[in-house]
């Protein structure tokens, strides 16, 4: 877990387990947990288009006691069936992981309370 002033900001596993929902390799998933901070966030639309392309669409484990997922705003973008942890970046490449650090500073500024959009 990694976390700000007291808050989760990210989610990292390393080299997780065959047997288990994490990938092999390396995984980070957001922390919002129903929170809406990266609802309409001011991105470039390559960078909209990485977030897209990680939401984390439910895969039925139940660990959210909603098994489906549910309707979520992603960056303007509306999606169903989506994770409790909006994003999940499995194995990220240099450009995800640029986009991972973008979204980690909206998450910080969303916990000093700055309700900014823009980074």
């Amino acid at each position: 877990m990694v976390s700000y002033q007291g808050k989760y900001v990210c989610f990292i596993s390393i080299n997780g387990d065959t047997n288990a929902l994490e990938a092999v390799g390396w995984t980070v998933w957001s922390d919002d947990s129903g929170a809406d901070w990266f609802a309409d966030c001011l991105l470039d639309e390559r960078m909209k288009e990485t977030v897209w392309a990680n939401v984390d669409l439910c895969g039925r484990c139940g660990g959210c006691g909603n098994p489906g997922g549910t309707r979520r705003l992603v960056l303007g973008k509306m999606f169903d069936n989506v994770c409790i942890t909006a994003l999940k970046f499995i194995d990220p490449d240099a450009e995800a992981v640029e986009c991972m650090k973008k979204m980690a500073e909206i998450r910080k500024c969303d916990i000093l309370g700055n309700n900014s959009s823009t980074i």
